[in-house]
């Protein structure tokens, strides 16, 4: 009897390792996934109200009237420059802008001129437009860049 008494302790001494071994690595886990857990409380991802689907539609804004009245209109106001006519210039000019919320226009740019009192006029004659339709990206009304080319050519 007194060698079973040894291998008894022994395997006690084992048993009692083994279920520390295991107490301690279940504690281990479980503050790993309340860390875990805590993280996700604490940083939720959150999206920005201004933030927009990217699934939704975008609509480009437009001149109220169509292009047939833009054109018109350009038509109607524009002005050949004198110098450019005595020189027989003529061509395309190429403008971007921005149609704002409220359908004004601003940032007009030249992004291909033709010749400086040409280019002038363009910018001129635009800068008199009436306000536009604007843009929309999705259900909400936003800035958006548009660009035009308008033709300067002589009739003879």
């Amino acid at each position: 009897m007194g060698s079973i008494q040894p291998l008894n302790t022994i395997r006690m001494k084992k048993l009692l390792l083994l279920m520390l071994f295991c107490s301690f690595s279940g504690a281990i886990l479980l503050a790993q996934q309340s860390t875990r857990k805590e993280k996700q409380i604490v940083q939720p991802i959150v999206p920005a109200p201004e933030q927009l689907d990217f699934t939704s539609e975008k609509q480009a804004p437009s001149y109220n009237g169509g292009k047939q009245a833009m054109f018109k209109f350009i038509y109607d106001n524009m002005v050949y420059p004198a110098d450019a006519k005595e020189k027989g210039i003529q061509g395309d000019v190429t403008l971007k802008f921005t149609v704002d919320v409220d359908g004004s226009l601003s940032n007009i740019e030249v992004v291909e001129g033709l010749y400086p009192s040409i280019d002038a006029e363009a910018v001129r004659v635009v800068s008199k437009m009436p306000k536009w339709i604007p843009g929309k990206y999705g259900i909400r009304t936003i800035s958006m860049k548009s660009s035009i080319i308008i033709g300067f050519h002589l009739r003879e």
